[in-house]
């Protein structure tokens, strides 16, 4: 799909992958940036959503779905979750579509993925919208400890995998407290979900401090993400230095 601001951006989906902390790949999430053609500019998807139409969401999603059942045989092959991001305009296009809701909940290790942003709001049509997401699918949270919602909310909900908040985490590494305040969380939170991410896992020192922590898994700037070709590369490349 093309997208036109100031010039044209392409958009292209990328596997970021989870880790676990001898180094195998758990998993991936399909993350979506935009390129300029050149390759010089890239955004996250979050900074050009608010910017698509309806049709350019429904497209976008289009692609990622067509992702999906390219890499499906090799997701269940090698027992990989996958965790498809969604926000309001996605989750709506997907909830609107009952063959592509019976699709999705027919991959197995699927989860969407939801940040605190979307619960955050306190709007009935949102509360609504998430409540249809979680009767149909599992749910993962993008980034507890954000900020943007009290921690009771956490335990109200049904997530069944959770990944802290990159930020939370860095704050957390600057700190001595560092691996009580991560066993209090893995204590508390590890109790109500069935895997716990550890994000911003940017660098060798942060892994070493983490990696003996019993995180279902980590991500960070360690591992970047691939292109969907080079998922064997994931699998089986040198899994803690690209």
């Amino acid at each position: 799909m093309v997208v036109t601001l100031e010039c044209a951006y392409y958009s292209q989906c990328l596997f970021q992958p989870f880790r676990r902390s001898d180094g195998s790949l758990y998993g991936v999430e399909l993350v979506t940036r935009f390129v300029t053609e050149d390759g010089v500019v890239q955004m996250p998807e979050s900074l050009v959503s608010t910017r698509l139409s309806p049709l350019q969401h429904s497209q976008l999603l289009e692609e990622k779905v067509t992702l999906l059942r390219s890499f499906q045989a090799a997701f269940l092959k090698h027992n990989l979750v996958i965790w498809l991001p969604v926000e309001q305009n996605s989750a709506r296009c997907i909830l609107s579509d009952e063959s592509l809701v019976r699709y999705l909940t027919n991959i197995p290790g699927l989860h969407l993925g939801i940040t605190e942003q979307f619960l955050a709001s306190g709007d009935h049509y949102l509360t609504n919208l998430f409540s249809s997401l979680e009767r149909h699918f599992l749910l993962a949270l993008l980034n507890y400890g954000a900020g943007h919602i009290s921690g009771q909310l956490i335990f109200q909900r049904q997530f069944n995998a959770i990944m802290l908040d990159k930020q939370f985490v860095q704050s957390c590494l600057k700190k001595t407290s560092f691996r009580s305040v991560m066993y209090a969380i893995l204590n508390q939170v590890g109790a109500v979900c069935h895997a716990l991410v550890i994000n911003g896992i940017d660098d060798e020192k942060s892994f070493t401090r983490t990696r003996l922590l019993p995180f279902t898994a980590m991500q960070g700037a360690l591992w970047p993400p691939e292109i969907p070709e080079n998922l064997m590369l994931l699998l089986y490349g040198n899994p803690l230095y690209p």
